[in-house]
């Protein structure tokens, strides 16, 4: 028998107060109604021939359990905690000042939480901390703009890194990383102007050199980009700075973010807002070459930032989407179903032909110089058996307003090779094929028009300018300044993706909600 346990009730238990109705413990384990009382022995235990056992049960906290310790402790007069006769109204202290203290490295920085708005003080995070009380900037320190007015700070004045490492990280950016797409103007944005005109976009470019140089800061400075991503996101900014920011986030994004479709639409409502949609601005005509500069780097940014949105279009096409492109009812064994495959097998082919014609340059170096002919004979004969196979593949009736497209995509790999491989010196080259490029694009654009359907296919997602655009906006992208006329068609034609981007409807794409649900998942195969 349990200590404190009794089959019968003792008199002091009885007394003159009424019996308390209590079940005995094997009522209790059955969830039952006991028909004995502390005098008796209930039915139940009478019929299994056990004995009817009592515990005095009461409600509330057990007694001696510590949650009822504490709070009696909390609740002791101030006298008996040595302090004034008044009473305190002091706070509880917190639970969280147990804990013990952030450890000051890279990897606390990513556990490290977002600064709210209604502070100014920043937690420093980073391998450098050393020397400042409690991991605090120091109030003698220089402050960054918007630092002060939204809680916001870079990398150096956070302690993350020393600023000659930033300084050498800015030049190693410049100088491997930014001509790839050229989206900081160094005229317009060294070291100092940088760092004091956008904490956002000097963290951005920070993030960028740390993939590849000085990696131990990357997951620091990558945290820090992200707190002030979302806190511009929540106050609405519109800059250039801003929007070149987003775009080498987008760029150079992390492999498992799942956030570039929505930074790019931020991106490209940015640049309508900011007016980057205008090529013939008059205020241009008449600012100065540093007005000039600004608004030319921001429309490149913006032109990056739709560039890689048709990229996103184009991994909608993948064996994914467009099986289930052909299982929806508005699409079923529609022409232009085939035409995504036929465009998958293209870009699948990029990667076959990229990488034979890479090993034909490194076998035929010749005193530092590429053998150009081998690598252009290799692309010829691969593009021409390819057009063949596919103007087989749309030979029918049916497809003949299509066959076009596939001239298009012929050129298209052209371009993308010209580009990725790197066989011409100079980028003037690849207008040679851009030109033939453009032909065949107003060539199918006319004959779409005049069967009606030109409307259909913009609402469809800009597919076919999607196409026709993408390699040649980059080419643009990668040259210092606007000025041939391939560029500014290629330029204005952005202008109208951009534009029917933000115009459509549910109502009116269900290949949109298609893509959308498929996006991250085929990004990341693609990535992987």
């Amino acid at each position: 028998m349990l200590p404190g346990t009794s089959t019968t009730p003792s008199a002091s238990t009885r007394g003159d107060r009424p019996t308390p109705k209590v079940a005995c413990q094997a009522c209790r384990s059955h969830k039952a109604k006991c028909d004995g009382l502390l005098s008796n022995t209930c039915s139940r235990c009478l019929r299994s021939n056990i004995e009817c056992v009592y515990l005095e049960h009461r409600r509330g906290r057990k007694v001696g359990s510590k949650s009822k310790t504490k709070l009696s402790a909390r609740r002791r007069r101030p006298a008996e905690r040595g302090g004034t006769d008044q009473l305190s109204f002091s706070p509880v202290p917190s639970r969280t000042s147990q804990l013990r203290p952030r450890s000051e490295s890279v990897s606390s920085g990513v556990r490290s939480p977002m600064p709210t708005e209604d502070t100014t003080e920043v937690i420093l995070v980073g391998p450098n901390t050393q020397g400042v009380p409690n991991g605090r900037r120091s109030e003698d320190e220089p402050s960054i703009s918007g630092e002060t007015q939204h809680g916001w700070t870079d990398p150096v004045s956070a302690s993350i890194m020393p600023l000659g490492i930033a300084k050498e990280l800015i030049s190693f950016y410049y100088s491997h990383q930014n001509f790839l797409v050229c989206v900081c103007d160094p005229v317009l944005y060294d070291f100092t102007t940088l760092r004091s005109k956008s904490a956002f976009l000097f963290t951005s470019c920070l993030v960028c050199a740390t993939k590849r140089h000085r990696q131990q800061y990357h997951e620091a400075c990558l945290l820090l980009q992200k707190q002030q991503c979302y806190k511009h996101f929540e106050l609405n900014t519109t800059d250039i700075e801003t929007l070149l920011a987003l775009t080498l986030m987008t760029h150079w994004k992390v492999q498992d973010d799942q956030r570039s479709l929505t930074l790019l639409s931020w991106a490209i409502s940015m640049g309508l807002s900011l007016g980057l949609d205008e090529t013939d601005s008059p205020e241009l005509l008449v600012a100065g070459e540093r007005a000039v500069r600004q608004a030319r780097a921001g429309q490149r940014a913006w032109m990056i930032s739709t560039y890689m949105t048709s990229l996103t279009q184009r991994i909608g096409l993948c064996p994914g989407t467009s099986s289930t492109i052909r299982r929806c009812e508005s699409f079923h064994d529609h022409p232009l179903a085939l035409a995504g495959d036929a465009y998958l097998a293209a870009w699948c082919q990029i990667r076959v032909i990229g990488n034979n014609a890479k090993t034909h340059i490194r076998e035929g170096v010749t005193n530092g110089r590429p053998d150009h002919s081998v690598v252009l004979r290799l692309i010829d004969a691969e593009i021409s058996r390819w057009l063949a196979h596919w103007t087989t593949e749309l030979s029918g009736e049916r497809f003949k307003l299509y066959r076009p497209m596939v001239k298009i995509l012929g050129l298209h790999i052209q371009l993308e090779l010209r580009s990725s491989v790197e066989i011409d010196d100079n980028p003037a080259n690849v207008f040679v094929v851009s030109e033939q490029y453009w032909g065949a694009l107003n060539c199918l654009e006319a004959v779409l028009e005049a069967r009606g359907v030109l409307r259909f296919v913009r609402d469809m997602g800009c597919m076919i300018t999607s196409y026709a655009s993408a390699k040649l906006v980059e080419v643009v992208c990668k040259t210092s300044l606007l000025g041939s006329p391939a560029q500014l068609q290629a330029y204005k034609l952005v202008c109208d993706v951009a534009r029917v981007y933000q115009t459509l409807s549910h109502s009116q794409i269900d290949l949109a909600s298609v893509q959308a649900r498929h996006l991250f998942d085929l990004a990341r195969g693609l990535e992987t």
